[in-house]
């Protein structure tokens, strides 16, 4: 279409189109203009207590008590509370109980040794210095001071049973505490000595050799 019959079409729409008039002015009140400052705050509830957390940080949390927990169960490896293997703990419990517990010298009545002199199952040594007399039935005279030679006659058995006398008692008592601290369990002396024995109305013999 030539430029002025596109123009000349246009004209005549402008000109057939309605006019629309302006009606009158309205006047913005001062009060709707300004801002109400006695209005309510809004009300946007309560806070939350804490914000949400990520679901990664969620599964971190989790990962570090379960590490803390296994960490908690775990023996102290480098204390003394580590494991023992189990063929030292078979060993330990193989143990005598004479070999968990210190031995001590053991005591004997005049009348029990009388007794147990019938069937007689122990050395009896006398370890009285000078020659006072025996107990009949004793093995060897040997000085409450020569350790060596008791435990040469006495030999390695150290539950070998041993009964010790000497005339009150304190010589007894010292050499059968010597052998206890070597490693004897089963050493006894004869309590208040051959002056107990024969009070109790026992008789003494006198041994030739020895001391």
């Amino acid at each position: 279409m030539p430029v002025d019959a596109a123009n000349a079409a246009a004209a005549e729409v402008s000109a057939d189109a309605p006019t629309v008039e302006a009606g009158p002015e309205v006047a913005a009140s001062p009060a709707d203009a300004s801002v109400d400052t006695a209005a309510a705050p809004l009300d946007l509830g309560p806070a939350p207590d804490s914000l949400p957390v990520a679901p990664d940080a969620v599964a971190a949390e989790a990962a570090a008590r379960v590490d803390a927990t296994e960490a908690l169960s775990r023996p102290d490896t480098d204390g003394l509370d580590a494991p023992k293997p189990a063929d030292a703990m078979t060993v330990e419990a193989a143990k005598p109980a004479t070999d968990l517990a210190p031995a001590k010298l053991g005591e004997i009545s005049p009348q029990q040794l009388n007794a147990d002199l019938a069937s007689k199952d122990f050395k009896l040594i006398d370890v009285h210095t000078p020659n006072e007399g025996s107990i009949p039935g004793t093995d060897a005279r040997i000085a409450y001071t020569n350790i060596a030679a008791l435990v040469d006659f006495i030999g390695p058995d150290l539950d070998t049973k041993v009964v010790l006398t000497c005339l009150m008692g304190g010589m007894s008592k010292s050499a059968g505490n010597a052998l206890v601290a070597l490693g004897y369990r089963n050493v006894s002396e004869l309590t208040g000595g051959m002056t107990a024995w024969t009070n109790a109305g026992y008789q003494l013999v006198h041994l030739d050799g020895g001391l």
